[in-house]
């Protein structure tokens, strides 16, 4: 990690990487504590942090317990359902994807012959990332993935067909009774 790698990001952005390019557990608990100072989560002041599954998130035993002591409650979703579930998947990661690609275009007109390289991603996410976290777009996100408000009825049974590699092991449920619980958690939350 260089520091000119977070140049021109959103003040107060955490920059941290890792050689694999994959989150590790050491990376997730220092994103945590950033994640920690800035919603200011506390019993009376509780937050929910929505998650995959991934082992950085549900095998750390510490930033589990940082949780609950900070009142977050963590809902790690379903496999295979964040694109459709997280509000920051379904209305916010899209704009911004395209907001960058404008940047990055715009760059490439005013700098000809030149490559973007790690040096100009900071800058350039960091323009897109402030266009496109508007109020609207956070509104819209919990619409679109049904979670506020709650409506049972924005997944269908052939979204989440279980292929074979995807079937849970030692379990008689399916992703879908996950999903269907996970809603009913929420509904529960909210």
């Amino acid at each position: 990690m260089k520091p000119q790698f977070a140049d021109g990001t959103p003040p107060g952005s955490l920059s941290v990487c890792h050689k694999s390019g994959w989150m590790q557990l050491q990376l997730f608990e220092k994103w945590f504590d950033h994640f920690l100072r800035h919603n200011q989560a506390s019993k009376s002041n509780p937050a929910l942090l929505m998650l995959d599954g991934h082992k950085t998130h549900t095998q750390n035993i510490a930033t589990i317990e940082q949780a609950r002591e900070k009142g977050v409650t963590t809902l790690c979703l379903p496999p295979h359902t964040s694109q459709r579930m997280r509000p920051l998947d379904v209305s916010f990661i899209r704009p911004m994807s395209t907001f960058y690609t404008q940047k990055v275009e715009i760059w490439l007109r005013n700098h000809p012959g030149r490559c973007v390289t790690i040096n100009e991603v900071g800058s350039l996410l960091g323009k897109a990332f402030l266009r496109a976290s508007t109020p609207l777009n956070a509104v819209n996100g919990f619409n679109k993935a049904g979670l506020y408000p709650l409506d049972r009825t924005k997944f269908t049974e052939d979204m989440f067909a279980v292929t074979s590699h995807d079937a849970p092991q030692n379990h008689n449920t399916t992703e879908n009774d996950a999903v269907a619980t996970v809603m009913l958690e929420m509904g529960d939350v909210m």
